[in-house]
């Protein structure tokens, strides 16, 4: 009885190639699978398709904004915020004093009873209210060096909040931002918290479609392209010194570069400020990259020099010691529009993201397409919104699903080292553009965004705090039986899987020249490692070629994940007849 046999499903998914000619192991669909180490009896290790891990979300608040970018900053100085106002009544209180904690401080002030004096509770960090403090109109102590003061005794209303944050230098932050019905607000996720704070909530004349930040020194730098940047340490938040509108900015070699001049009209406009001095940047600081009709789009810096794109060109800027001795380069000429969060410096190379040629890689200078960007067609990746990332030697890039969609709904991993491609069905609007490796449970934060939910999230947690549940499908090649005449029928397709219960069921869908001819469901008697044969007996009159496709829903809450670890058909021949 022979037997096709397919021992791994190491190499992901294939829609480059008619599914006839891919690989055994190649999968012409595969959503929400993807490899994992995967031990079997406890003692072999194998590398199999595991469902995906799940993502939790890191906050209880929903975004107001569809967010444009998603940094992680870490604070340097230590110090107490401005005391913020909810209520309807007299707001005169002030916050100060010198704060002497070594952590991340809420304080809560509430109007408790009215009369003359009034008076206040506080509490802190959530804990039990200290009642009934008389206000004095002087600096009144709350713990730990913080003071609030009042300008009036009297005249305020019951139950009116002031909140006051003081925090410690070395306070780890996640910030995103994006435009809210006329301002540009941006909002940060203290590390271990459970809901935003806003920073700042600037008004702002239309919705740009893009943020960019700039970590430099203690600040972390923003603008949305239409206001000019703006600065924020953890504790303050305020104007920056450099005044003139660009659409985008990064550190290299201890200086700012501000890409795309707005204020004056030169999008091919590149300001270098001073040495250590971000906000410092001199008249004669600039440098005009190209036609200035060519549109600065993206800048990458990529260690010895910045590669400066543009909408019909590519530049490598090198900075010399003294300013005007810097020199340009000119790549090879490039067409198409480049996604905002597109670009991407890792593993050696910038990849950029363009809504016309797919994804693209520079090595040097020379532009060179990836085996990726030839699935632009098929998935929608002519998108303006497209997003990349990074993880572990895998591109990480998320997209429509087709071309005709406006939210990105599908992320895609690429692994650069074994040219393998997975697929997950979710809606992520950007990633976090330093990773955010360092905050929560330490693994690759996204910005989620499906039109309703908006929130931060966490990829990779063991359990899900968002899904029910995720539906993995993985779907073979063609066999070609239309080559062995002497082929009689398919007698059963036998399954390997690691199973993570025994309630939710295994589905095997038969196809016979692409039309489904059957189905059948199986569910496992026991957890962990298991095979299980389906009886097919089907002539091979019914097709020449024949393909099959597993369905699994993976409990999003099972820490445990189902995993395929080996397929095989058998199937009969008989002599030929002379």
């Amino acid at each position: 009885m022979p037997t096709e046999v397919i021992p791994h499903f190491l190499d992901g998914l294939n829609l480059l190639m008619h599914p006839i000619l891919l690989g055994n192991s190649e999968a012409q669909t595969l959503e929400n699978f993807e490899v994992r180490p995967t031990s079997v009896s406890d003692t072999l290790s194998y590398m199999a398709l595991t469902a995906r891990g799940s993502y939790k979300r890191l906050h209880t608040d929903v975004l107001p904004f569809t967010a444009k970018n998603l940094i992680e900053f870490v604070q340097r100085v230590t110090g107490i915020r401005t005391a913020t106002f909810a209520g309807s009544g007299l707001n005169d209180a002030t916050s100060g004093g010198t704060f002497s904690g070594t952590t991340y401080a809420v304080y809560e002030v509430t109007i408790d009873a009215t009369g003359t004096p009034d008076t206040f509770k506080w509490r802190l960090n959530g804990g039990a209210y200290t009642p009934g403090v008389a206000i004095t109109g002087a600096a009144q102590t709350l713990s730990q060096g913080v003071t609030i003061t009042f300008a009036a005794t009297t005249g305020h209303t019951l139950n009116d909040t002031w909140t006051i944050i003081a925090a410690a230098a070395g306070q780890k932050y996640l910030v995103t931002g994006g435009y809210n019905s006329g301002t540009l607000d941006i909002r940060h996720l203290h590390d271990g918290g459970t809901t935003t704070t806003l920073v700042k909530s600037t008004a702002t004349t239309s919705d740009s479609g893009f943020l960019s930040f700039m970590v430099f020194g203690q600040h972390l730098f923003y603008t949305n392209g239409v206001n000019a940047w703006r600065k924020w340490n953890g504790i303050t938040e305020s104007a920056s010194g450099f005044t003139t509108v660009t659409k985008f900015a990064i550190k290299h070699k201890n200086r700012a570069y501000y890409f795309n001049d707005v204020t004056n009209g030169r999008p091919d406009y590149l300001w270098v400020s001073d040495v250590g001095l971000p906000e410092t940047v001199g008249a004669s600081n600039f440098f005009s990259i190209g036609d200035s009709s060519d549109d600065g789009i993206a800048l990458s810096d990529q260690i010895e020099r910045i590669l400066l794109i543009k909408a019909r060109s590519t530049w490598a800027f090198y900075v010399s010691p003294v300013l005007a001795n810097s020199t340009l380069l000119r790549a090879d000429e490039y067409k198409g529009s480049v996604t905002f969060l597109g670009t991407l410096w890792a593993n050696g190379v910038t990849f950029i993201y363009t809504a016309d040629s797919g994804i693209e890689q520079v090595e040097g200078l020379q532009y060179q397409p990836t085996l990726i960007q030839l699935m632009n067609f098929l998935k929608g990746f002519q998108n303006t919104s497209g997003a990349l990332g990074f993880r572990e030697n895998q591109l990480l890039i998320t997209t429509y699903s087709s071309s005709g969609q406006s939210r990105n709904n599908r992320l895609f991993i690429y692994d650069l080292v074994g040219k393998k491609v997975f697929q997950f069905n979710v809606s992520f609007s950007c990633f976090c553009s330093n990773r955010g490796i360092t905050t929560f449970d330490k693994r690759l934060k996204v910005c989620e965004d499906d039109g309703t939910n908006k929130y931060i999230v966490e990829l990779e947690a063991t359990s899900s705090q968002v899904e029910t549940n995720i539906a993995c499908v993985w779907k073979s090649k063609d066999f070609d039986f239309q080559k062995l005449e002497q082929a009689k029928h398919i007698d059963s397709v036998t399954l390997d899987v690691l199973a993570p219960n025994t309630t939710n069921a295994v589905t095997l869908k038969t196809y016979a020249d692409g039309t489904l001819v059957d189905t059948q469901t199986w569910t496992p008697s026991a957890t962990g490692y298991q095979r299980h044969m389906f009886d097919m007996l089907y002539h091979i009159a019914q097709g020449n070629y024949f393909s099959w496709q597993i369905e699994y829903t993976q409990p999003g809450n099972t820490a445990s994940k189902f995993a395929l670890v080996r397929l095989a058909i058998s199937y009969q021949v008989e002599p030929r007849a002379e």
